[in-house]
């Protein structure tokens, strides 16, 4: 998820769902999909470490060009273990 910001009833919604914020592996993905962080962020680490990776394509939210692979890793450090 990539959402830096909603406005509205949608934008409270996504916020009380830690939704927005930039990138990151939201709260309700944590919860009701992510079963093993360590495995979920070596992944993630392991895209990081792509030769001649240029950008993520989130589900939701912007396109991430700029420094694609720091921004993995900053994600997979807020995931912990």
């Amino acid at each position: 998820m990539n959402l830096t910001e909603a406005k509205g009833l949608d934008g409270l919604l996504f916020k009380l769902l830690g939704s927005v914020g930039g990138p990151r592996v939201t709260r309700i993905a944590r919860l009701l999909m992510v079963t093993n962080r360590a495995d979920v962020r070596a992944h993630l680490e392991e895209l990081a470490a792509l030769p001649g990776l240029t950008c993520l394509v989130p589900s939701h939210g912007e396109i991430v060009d700029q420094d694609p692979a720091a921004v993995l890793r900053r994600v997979a450090t807020a995931l912990g273990s």
